[in-house]
Order: structure tokens, then sequence, then C-alpha cells
């Protein structure tokens, strides 16, 4: 009867479901039909996952070395900009500088307003951020309503008072000294001492 099956066509069956299931439907198949042996379809496997480990670690290879060289490109970039901003002050250091030799020149309290004006940069939010930041740092001082100054400017120094010249003479003064010692105030050694020093002697 056509709906009984064989050993041999059960064990074939069998044998077909498993190599499907191990290899997949196509190549188990192929196995079955013979047109690769189950031998050879694992060394030509095996050749093929030595050559995709191959190819993928070249692949890595070089993705780090392309890495490497980025990076290095990205700190040559890094570095020259750095020696840039070494040789070369920044905006907000220029603009610090600015304020300070501005205040000092005009050496009177200034608004924000007044100093953006000045300076013509045309960002007095910039300006008021800069006044703060030298004002915490004592480097300028600031009035209540936020006025900006510097105290660092020297006072001008008050004029020494004259001493009034002595109206006295040298005469008078000896004679004053000569009639201390005729009182008996001033011994002789004394009054010739005094007598010496006004004389200049």
């Amino acid at each position: 009867m056509g709906w009984f099956k064989s050993a041999e066509e059960k064990a074939a069956e069998k044998r077909k479901e498993e190599l499907i299931e191990k290899y997949g439907e196509y190549d188990g198949n192929r196995i079955f039909e013979n047109k690769i042996s189950e031998e050879k379809y694992l060394k030509e496997q095996k050749k093929k996952k030595i050559k995709n480990k191959i190819i993928k670690e070249e692949i890595q290879k070089r993705r780090e070395e392309k890495e490497q060289k980025d990076k290095k490109t990205r700190q040559k970039i890094m570095d020259k900009a750095r020696r840039k901003r070494k040789k070369r002050p920044s905006r907000h250091a220029r603009l610090e500088n600015k304020i300070i030799k501005l205040l000092k020149n005009k050496a009177i309290k200034m608004p924000a307003s007044d100093i953006d004006a000045f300076l013509k940069t045309q960002d007095i939010d910039e300006i008021k951020k800069v006044c703060e930041e030298l004002y915490h740092e004592a480097k300028i001082s600031r009035t209540a309503n936020y006025r900006y100054f510097i105290l660092s400017y020297k006072k001008k120094s008050k004029p020494r008072k004259t001493s009034a010249p002595k109206t006295d003479s040298v005469a008078d003064e000896i004679k004053k000294f000569a009639d201390l010692k005729d009182q008996g105030i001033l011994t002789q050694e004394e009054f010739d001492a005094k007598k010496k020093e006004l004389l200049g002697l």
C-alpha cells in the first residue's frame, strides 16, 4: 500500500529531519541529497569561521588604529589651541584689562552702561558680569547703586606745614641764656655749650 513506509524510508526521513535541524534546511538538504558530504561541509564551515575570525580581527585592528590616529589628531588640535590661548589672552581677560584701565584713567565712579559705551562692546550684560567678577576678586570697588571705580590711585600728599621762622636772633638767644646763667639757673659750662650750639661751633 502507498501510505506504508519501509524502515529504510523512515530512517531516511529521520536522517533528513536531523540534518535540517542541525544545519538548516538548505545545507541539511544538500547533505541529505549527497550534494556535499557532512565531513566536507563541516570542514568548509570550520574554514569559514577561521576566515571570518581573521576578517573580524583585521577590521577591529584597523578600527583601533583609526581611533588612535584620530585621537592623536584631536590631541594635536587641542594642544595647538591651548598654545594659542596662552599666547593671546581670551576675550574675557582682554575685557577685564580694558575695564580696569578705563576705571584707572577716568578715576570716577562709572555704571556698567557708561563702561559699555566707552569700550563699545555693545553687550551690557557681559560688562555687568565681568565687573561683578572683578569686584568679587577685589580688583575694583563698587558703590551701593552699582557704580564701579578703583581706589588704587595714589592720594595726593598734603603739604607739610613749615615751621614759622624764628623771630629771635642768635644774639637774643645768647642774651637769654646769659641772664639764666647770671640768675644761677645755668652753670658756666651749660651756658658755654648752648652758646656754641647757637653759633654752630
